[in-house]
């Protein structure tokens, strides 16, 4: 699905990040509405006067999705809804352990609580988003390294009582990674070390230079094709072209102020296999030595804001003033990123009231972040601490200042990492995983593994299966995205899943207030499985139920 044929390793995701918590009540409740005939969630209806409904954990499988945005999301919003306390369990499957490695990396800075909110918010965009980094943010990049190592060390050597109480050891599962992939787990940890040299700003331009050929000196202009041709048609027009740009340049999709980026995300570098062109055989076929180069061997043409930066909750995000986003794709996801980590602290939606800034009432810069009101998580008259807007005026405690609320989150949850060795005998070939996932969120780049042995991992009744579109990948124009997204709802109706819903007319997926797309309104067939409420990228699926004989 890339036109760069270099293009190994997927650091990050095709698409917004979800709750999947709220997917799948929303897309059971869309595949039985007779069964939906109140606001109880499903959970909440299936529990039993012993309570083992809201015992139940939510089991997800998440199948090549590149980067933790939706174990982010869904933990941060995990407390809205009446099971606030329900366990949720991740297994993670990527094509390549590097992949997995950046992972838990990730993860793990999301559950530091050693820096004020709005620098995380800066430090965890700086590592998702940027090839090159600055001098600070590669040290961050060390330290948790370096603490990773250490206790995903001891793990694998047995030594869990010397690292029970730590985040990484509570929250991570390792079992079933196989000895070889262990040992590439720890040996990507110690390459993000400083002292490992390497030069990002000399890959990137390589890799640039061989997918652009004679083209190079030209490539500002293939990137104002790129974004005009394909990502304002996406109706991603909150991406702006300077952004788009700079990134398709050197790397930097999220800059920072005036600084600088001298060190290079270590996260990454990775190794990929190829081979030398040494001489040509009678063919006039290369031959050569199999070989690893290291370096930078990510994606060079689809930018990482689709992650943060085209959906929030809040509508005013997406104000479009003379033709031009009030706030752009960077700000988007600096907003999403700082309320997830807001409502993760606190357990309360980041809420923001409607500003008053002299322009007869109108919205205006309501939606930009006070970082003072972040850092102190205090309530003030800007930000509603919960869904009553009472609870200030009335006194209410503010939840999340002893770190209660943030350590119990994070105790809820556990990741599984699952290894790329052969997933559909180590995997979907055992008998244990049948029936156990209530979802599956299935990435672009891994739809060729929707099959029957993967929805027979599903709960039969109420399985829920998610693709990933191709919405947002420049290399697909709008008609190669419509047969992508039919392929894959054949491969899904093939294993035994049904859309939900199965057919809907409107502009185009998403409820108001929740899409970020500004495309244009017209009333065209969108396709079956664009669930309202969760955006027009993923497409949603239910598992069939067999039902014995009509019920005779």
């Amino acid at each position: 699905m890339s036109l760069d044929p270099h293009h190994c390793f997927n650091f990050w995701g095709a698409s917004p990040a979800l709750d999947l918590k709220a997917a799948v009540s929303a897309a059971r409740a869309s595949a039985s509405p007779e069964a939906s005939t109140s606001d109880e969630t499903p959970s909440a209806k299936t529990t039993t006067g012993d309570d083992d409904g809201e015992r139940d954990p939510l089991t997800t499988l998440l199948l090549g999705t590149s980067d933790p945005r939706h174990v982010f999301t869904t933990l941060a919003r995990s407390r809205r809804g009446a099971d606030k306390d329900k366990a949720l369990v991740f297994y993670v499957h990527e094509a390549h352990v590097v992949e997995l490695a950046r992972q838990v990396l990730l993860v793990s800075v999301l559950a530091s609580d050693d820096l004020p909110p709005t620098d995380r918010t800066e430090r965890i965009l700086e590592i998702w988003y940027n090839c090159s980094v600055r001098d600070s943010t590669a040290e961050l990049i060390e330290r948790h390294a370096s603490r990773l190592s250490t206790v995903v060390g001891d793990i694998f050597a047995g030594d869990v009582d010397r690292v029970k109480d730590d985040v990484i050891a509570r929250a991570f599962d390792f079992s079933l990674l196989k000895y070889k992939e262990k040992d590439a787990l720890m040996e990507c940890f110690r390459q993000w070390s400083r002292k490992v040299p390497f030069d990002m700003e000399l890959a990137f331009e390589r890799r640039c230079r061989k997918y652009y050929g004679n083209r190079y000196d030209h490539r500002t202009n293939m990137h104002d094709w790129d974004y005009h041709m394909r990502v304002e048609p996406s109706g991603a027009t909150g991406i702006h072209f300077r952004h788009f740009s700079q990134w398709r340049t050197n790397g930097v999709g999220y800059p920072i102020r005036e600084a600088t980026y001298p060190a290079p995300n270590r996260t990454l570098v990775s190794y990929a296999r190829g081979t030398t062109k040494e001489y040509k055989d009678r063919d006039m076929t290369d031959k050569g030595r199999t070989i690893e180069s290291r370096g930078y061997w990510g994606d060079i043409l689809n930018s990482p804001y689709a992650c943060f930066g085209v959906e929030a909750e809040d509508a005013r995000l997406f104000k479009v003033s003379n033709r031009q986003h009030v706030k752009n794709a960077v700000e988007v996801s600096d907003y999403n990123v700082a309320a997830n980590l807001f409502e993760l602290r606190t357990g309360r939606p980041w809420k923001m009231r409607r500003g008053d800034n002299g322009d007869d009432g109108d919205d205006g810069d309501a939606a930009s972040i006070d970082a003072d009101e972040i850092n102190a998580w205090m309530p003030s008259p800007q930000i509603v601490p919960g869904d009553d807007d009472d609870a200030v005026g009335k006194g209410a405690s503010w939840d999340g200042h002893d770190g209660a609320v943030f350590r119990g989150n994070w105790d809820k949850v556990k990741i599984v990492l699952v290894g790329p060795d052969d997933f559909e005998k180590s995997f979907l070939g055992k008998k244990k995983h049948e029936g156990i996932f209530d979802a599956i969120v299935v990435g672009a780049w891994r739809a060729q593994l929707v099959t029957p042995a993967l929805a027979a991992t599903t709960k039969a009744d109420g399985g829920v299966l998610i693709l990933e579109g191709a919405k947002y990948m420049v290399s697909f124009d709008l008609k190669a995205c419509e047969r992508f997204a039919s392929k894959g709802c054949e491969l899904a109706i093939e294993a035994g899943f049904e859309p939900t819903p199965e057919h809907v007319r409107g502009g185009g997926g998403g409820e108001e207030g929740i899409s970020g797309d500004e495309r244009e309104k017209k009333e065209v067939e969108t396709g079956p499985g664009i669930l309202p409420g969760v955006d027009s990228v993923h497409r949603v699926f239910v598992r069939k139920v067999k039902k014995a004989a009509d019920e005779a």
